[in-house]
């Protein structure tokens, strides 16, 4: 087109060129490479979220740890990971389960937007399993109260007190 120029970077070498070609098909081609990978990872998690949102509890926890285990390198890897905990959460019968939970979610994911999420929650399962004859989670608010994160700090202080505590006026 215009014989005279040139461009200063010179002229792209036949490999470079087919390293180009090949990573375009596989990106913008339906079904193949990176796209299908893609569309995978976002039906899982689009199904898995599909289970929480109808409060289906134990199908949720599975699909989540599946697509969090399955789909690591994904933007929605931490996503599935809350979700995960907050499904045994919801579950109520495994309090130190979720806990647990919850405690390896914000070692694993400790940049996520849901790390305070999962610290209220473990706030509040460590009261509720400290008042319930595990006083060892006495310890673990302590933790949670001495952290530097102020919001966790006050869902420790202000987390609901269990009724065990709560006194009648006389």
């Amino acid at each position: 087109m215009y014989p005279n120029r040139t461009h200063s970077l010179g002229t792209p070498s036949r490999k470079a060129i087919a390293w180009v070609i090949v990573f375009h098909l596989a990106v913008a081609a339906p079904g193949t490479g990176i796209a299908q990978s893609n569309q995978a990872a976002q039906s899982a998690y689009a199904a898995a979220n599909t289970l929480v949102l109808n409060q289906q509890w134990t199908d949720a926890r599975a699909a989540m740890t599946k697509y969090a285990t399955d789909y690591p390198g994904t933007d929605r890897a931490d996503d599935a990971g809350f979700y995960a905990c907050y499904a045994v959460d919801q579950m109520g019968s495994a309090h130190a389960q979720a806990f647990e939970c919850y405690s390896r979610f914000v070692a694993d994911y400790s940049r996520s937007n849901y790390v305070d999420d999962a610290k209220a929650g473990m706030v509040r399962l460590a009261r509720l399993l400290s008042e319930t004859g595990q006083p060892e989670y006495r310890s673990r608010i302590k933790e949670l109260e001495r952290g530097d994160d102020e919001d966790v700090a006050l869902a420790a202080l202000y987390a609901p007190v269990p009724y065990t505590q709560l006194t009648m006026p006389t």
